[in-house]
């Protein structure tokens, strides 16, 4: 599995992350998961859902927790190099489909989320569930 580090509500508090299947479909391949994160931004994405509340993570775990990692390397959003990414995997294989699985708690998060990857040139299928689910694949 892979994630994607959305945002934290504080520093003690639990991350929200996109969870990638990184064993089957699209997003086994590098290059997808690669423009799936140029393709989010997480600054817009704290701006609409955190009210300036969310501060961004770099991680599964907060600060001073065990597993907290100061650099993990995350990429940051860059619309033109996911497009990029879009074009050159798509040139190889077809249409890039992704789906969102997640609960109905997080539709609007990932509504949001779908939307920027949808401007990246990625078709989005977005399945909305009961429970507290987010998986992409």
């Amino acid at each position: 599995m892979a994630n994607i580090s959305l945002n934290k509500s504080t520093e003690a508090a639990s991350t929200d992350e996109l969870v990638l299947n990184v064993e089957v479909g699209p997003t086994s391949d590098l290059k997808v998961r690669q423009a799936l994160a140029y393709a989010f931004d997480r600054a817009s994405y704290i701006q609409a859902l955190g009210a300036g509340v969310v501060v961004p993570a770099n991680g599964p775990f907060p600060a001073g927790s065990v597993g907290y990692l100061e650099d993990t390397g995350d990429i940051t959003f860059d619309l033109d190099k996911a497009k990029g990414l879009v074009e050159e995997w798509e040139a190889d294989n077809g249409p890039l489909t992704v789906t969102i699985q997640a609960g109905q708690d997080k539709s609007t998060a990932m509504q949001l989320v779908q939307a920027m990857w949808q401007e990246a040139g990625i078709d989005v299928e977005l399945a909305i569930a009961d429970g507290n689910v987010v998986l992409t694949n």
